[in-house]
């Protein structure tokens, strides 16, 4: 499941991924200057088409930044971050106890622990 984060002019889309938050896409709605560019796991730039909009980076699907990589190579979108990170965290944990459906499922207990302790 995608979850979209926005302050201000900033977009991020993002997915929870074990215990971790994906960073999927960033989005500067008021860069007119910067091409859109493909963020690769090593940090380095491929171009995206012509008609991408700028201020648009998506990175790497085969292994996509978590959230501490993203703050390192944007640290100027520390807010944006730290909305992510609240985000993150009502969704893992949300106020009214139940977990929600894009979580993984905790591993099965062994058989040892399945039966009675007592007998």
């Amino acid at each position: 499941m995608l979850h979209r984060t926005r302050i201000n002019n900033l977009i991020t889309g993002w997915r929870v991924r074990g215990h971790d938050a994906q960073i999927v896409f960033l989005r500067d709605l008021h860069d007119r200057r910067t091409p859109g560019y493909r963020m690769r796991a090593d940090g380095s730039h491929v171009p995206m088409p012509a008609d991408t909009e700028t201020g648009y980076v998506t990175f790497d699907e085969r292994m996509p930044p978590d959230l501490a990589q993203a703050r390192e190579w944007f640290p100027e979108h520390h807010a944006l971050w730290n909305e992510v990170k609240a985000d993150y965290w009502r969704i893992v944990n949300p106020s009214n106890g139940y977990r929600t459906e894009d979580l993984p499922l905790p591993p099965h207990a062994p058989a040892r622990l399945k039966g009675d302790f007592y007998s």
